[in-house]
């Protein structure tokens, strides 16, 4: 029971998120042009208010 809510608390911290949003910008994941893709400026935008929201930088 503990394992199965600790893995559900982590897959929707915010870190996760910004895991997965920098990992498509890295691996230039999706097709070009499209939404949700490595060059879609909301992905960047995502990527900027996550941080702004963690208060590291």
């Amino acid at each position: 029971m503990l394992f199965s809510h600790a893995s559900t608390v982590i897959a929707t911290h915010p870190y996760a998120r910004l895991d997965r949003l920098v990992t498509t910008v890295d691996l230039q994941e999706g097709t070009v042009g499209e939404p949700k893709a490595w060059d879609d400026p909301g992905v960047a935008m995502e990527i900027c208010q996550l941080l702004r929201d963690s208060k590291i930088l």
